[in-house]
């Protein structure tokens, strides 16, 4: 079942990184370890929250009350974001619209099961961001060497070239000093 919500929260997270790339909205940070809200904007308007994956059965309302219409049942397994809490409901953001789910509805282990998801995510970027920054650091070293060691060719090629011009030149000299001398 972990493994199950590990996997639906992961491919939520990389769907909504799918439409900050795509334009269809855009991630402005991630959820901290302090558990802070995550932002983004949809259409122009923001909203700031945490993905939640559901460990049991939902209903979503369209205003924070049971005698409300049903919007949306939710499985056990969906993945939803929590954009903040109204009284005995939490609101969330869901195919465009704001819902409204029991709190009683949500588990404290679906909460800790997300955040557990979210720290080994952010460890996985940790790691990722190390490599990029090794790799990328010996790309620059390679790159720094390269360049090195072409100016010390064309310093070499230069040096050599106003050797073989001094030869030339003094045999040149050599050559009209005989000559004179032979006259």
């Amino acid at each position: 079942m972990k493994k199950t919500v590990f996997t639906r929260v992961i491919f939520t997270t990389f769907m909504v990184l799918f439409l900050a790339l795509t334009g269809n909205c855009s991630v402005i940070s991630r959820a901290s370890d302090s558990g802070d809200p995550v932002p983004f904007k949809s259409e122009g308007v923001q909203i700031s929250g945490s993905i939640l994956a559901l460990d049991r059965e939902a209903k979503a309302y369209a205003s924070p009350s049971e005698d409300s219409e049903v919007l949306h049942e939710f499985s056990a397994g969906d993945t939803i974001f929590v954009s903040g809490q109204d009284g005995a409901f939490i609101s969330i953001f869901y195919d465009g619209k704001t819902m409204y789910i029991k709190t009683d509805d949500i588990t404290q282990e679906a909460f800790e099961s997300s955040e557990e998801a979210a720290k080994a995510m952010e460890e996985e970027l940790k790691e990722e961001a190390e490599t990029r920054s090794q790799r990328d650091q010996a790309y620059l070293e390679t790159l720094i060497r390269r360049e090195e060691q072409k100016k010390k060719a064309l310093i070499w090629k230069i040096i050599i070239g106003i050797l073989v011009v001094a030869i030339i030149a003094v045999s040149v000299a050599i050559g009209i000093s005989n000559n004179k001398k032979g006259k």
